[in-house]
């Protein structure tokens, strides 16, 4: 199946006409998730570990300075198992 241009509707979009959209500005912008962790290492010590929020301002850093990501959603791993079913019912 050939490729169709998506142009017309990029052009559209933007309110331009489609022979002023420059082929080098379509920019695809990929949805991105965030997944932090905290490591045993991070857990064992103390429960109030900044690793967390650490990793999320890096990340986060990281998409700002890329035009083409888009913050999706951040998952966050605690550390806790999930083997632990106490109080669970």
């Amino acid at each position: 199946m050939a490729r169709v241009s998506r142009r017309k509707q990029i052009a559209a979009a933007q309110g331009v006409p489609v022979d002023e959209l420059p082929k080098a500005a379509v920019l695809r912008i990929f949805r991105t998730a965030l997944y932090v962790r905290l490591s045993i290492m991070d857990t064992r010590d103390r429960k109030d570990s900044e690793s967390l929020q650490t990793q999320i301002d890096y990340l986060c850093g990281y998409i700002a300075k890329h035009p083409d990501l888009e913050l999706y959603d951040c998952y966050r791993d605690n550390g806790e198992t999930g083997t632990n079913f106490a109080g669970v019912r």
